[in-house]
């Protein structure tokens, strides 16, 4: 992990600040970071060792994806065909060759193109490689530990490799069904197959473990080889684990959207509808600790970066409430109290390095008015 701190001028004025996440792509990878401004083509990638032009002047850069384990940039013309290509960091095209109209990504990662304007797909194998001989209809994409799977749309839904090949029950899934991973291969949660209640699967379709839950379950989640389950009966919605012991019961009316590890604790990103004074639900999303207690409030659909746990006090981003272009990197020092780390007008990486240290990657606004792309490292032992 690169600890150092780096700096990168940007030609920005402060109304550009409102545009900004449509007019910047950002991607950090291990403390390094790379943007792109897409405002004015010839594109021209940015590092923290310099600026260089990598494409032609009528090519835009729309973002960064792995294909395989190199990073690419994703292009298209300016006539914006709707056709895509991918080059490296040096301009250069890279494998699959051609033209794609369209592509899925999971976690940064492409995992199948589409050469027509029909739902078929390519898929990508984890080393990079296009299966131009396989082809997959309406198919949705998920990585299993470090592997491709492709899951149909149409009913009854079916499991593929990136090869083509089938998983799971052959006969497919009418009932909901979860990809899992467990000791890195794949599992399925689902109550199919004919046994009664919930049970978990393995890759070639046998029964491994019946989950002793008494509730609808619509989550699933393996954290350190464990399993957890967002539950819901009666309204009142929890954490679960796989022998039905209730973790963290949320507040009314609130809904768990995804299970974060967080060192050896968990964070819950919850969902909750708020009746305002004229009668009309508004949403609000906050992260919860794995005891159900709040670590910091977001509006509907902010976008922001998941809180952190370092030397055992949380760290998040929130907005300023005095001038919601700003955002704050605050230290959660107790259930109630929180101090300020820092400000920046957009932040785009939060992660810890070790149990004292971490860095933020965002835009800082200088004093005369100017503004850089700037990573910088704190250690919770020179703020509390």
């Amino acid at each position: 992990m690169d600890d150092q701190e780096y700096e990168v001028p940007l030609d920005l004025e402060s109304k550009d600040i409102v545009y900004l996440d449509s007019s910047l792509i950002v991607h950090v990878h291990k403390g390094c970071f790379y943007f792109i401004e897409k405002r004015y083509p010839p594109a021209r990638l940015s590092t923290y060792e310099g600026e260089r032009s990598i494409l032609p002047r009528n090519v835009f850069c729309d973002d960064f994806t792995y294909l395989g384990s190199k990073l690419a940039v994703i292009a298209s013309t300016s006539e914006r065909s709707g056709a895509n290509f991918l080059v490296d960091l040096e301009g250069q095209p890279l494998d699959p060759p051609g033209t794609f109209t369209r592509f899925q990504r999971r976690d940064g990662r492409l995992t199948a193109i589409g050469r027509s304007h029909e739902q078929v797909f390519h898929p990508v194998t984890e080393h990079g490689d296009v299966c131009e001989n396989v082809v997959l209809r309406e198919v949705h994409s998920h990585i299993i530990g470090g592997r491709f799977y492709f899951v149909t749309s149409n009913r009854p839904q079916k499991i593929y490799t990136s090869d083509g090949e089938p998983v799971g029950d052959p006969r497919g899934y009418n009932d909901q069904f979860f990809l899992c991973e467990k000791d890195g291969r794949l599992t399925i949660v689902t109550k199919n197959a004919g046994n009664p209640g919930w049970w978990i699967y393995d890759e070639e379709g046998n029964p491994v473990k019946e989950v002793k839950i008494d509730a609808r379950i619509y989550l699933v989640s393996t954290v350190n080889g464990k399993y957890f389950f967002a539950t819901e009966k009666f309204f009142e919605h929890c954490l679960t684990d796989e022998d039905g012991f209730i973790i963290t019961k949320l507040p009314e009316n609130t809904t768990i959207k995804e299970v974060i590890p967080s060192c050896d604790q968990l964070v819950l990103l919850g969902q909750e509808r708020i009746e305002d004074p004229f009668g009309a639900d508004q949403i609000e999303q906050a992260y919860y600790d794995q005891h159900g207690n709040v670590i910091a409030r977001y509006p509907e659909y902010a976008s922001t970066q998941s809180p952190i746990l370092i030397g055992g006090n949380y760290i998040f981003v929130s907005e300023n409430p005095e001038d919601i272009s700003n955002k704050i990197i605050h230290l959660k020092i107790s259930s109630e109290e929180t101090c300020v780390v820092a400000s920046f007008k957009r932040v785009y990486a939060l992660e810890a390095i070790d149990e004292h240290r971490f860095y933020v990657v965002g835009i800082e606004e200088k004093s005369n008015g100017t503004f850089q792309m700037a990573k910088r490292v704190y250690d919770v032992r020179n703020i509390l």
